[in-house]
């Protein structure tokens, strides 16, 4: 593989730990909302559909070739985002259930 795209790659898992971590957070506020068999469905597929959106963006880089360092930068993206932006996950929070029960 080439360098280029190894650094296209290592750059692209990396922002897509960013947007995991964003999209597990919206994720888990509709965890705890809903009837259990919907929770239970909701997560099976944004399990698969995580997986499957990783994939297709490797597929369309290199060829679906994914070294286990590609994971770790995942790692590093989810993990900075989950620290670092704790006050995006209020404001995440807040917005759901403003949406939710709207003020009188």
């Amino acid at each position: 593989m080439e360098l280029s795209v190894q650094i296209t790659s290592l750059i692209v898992s990396f922002l897509y730990g960013i947007f995991l971590s964003i999209v597990t957070n919206i994720n888990y506020y509709f965890l705890f909302t809903g009837k259990k068999v919907f929770r239970i469905i909701g997560n099976i597929l944004f399990a698969i559909d995580a997986a499957l959106l990783y994939f297709l963006l490797m597929q369309k880089i290199n060829f679906g070739i994914i070294h286990p360092y590609f994971y770790g930068l995942i790692c590093l993206g989810f993990c900075l985002t989950f620290f670092k932006f704790s006050k995006l996950r209020k404001i995440i929070s807040n917005l759901f259930k403003s949406v939710k029960s709207p003020k009188e």
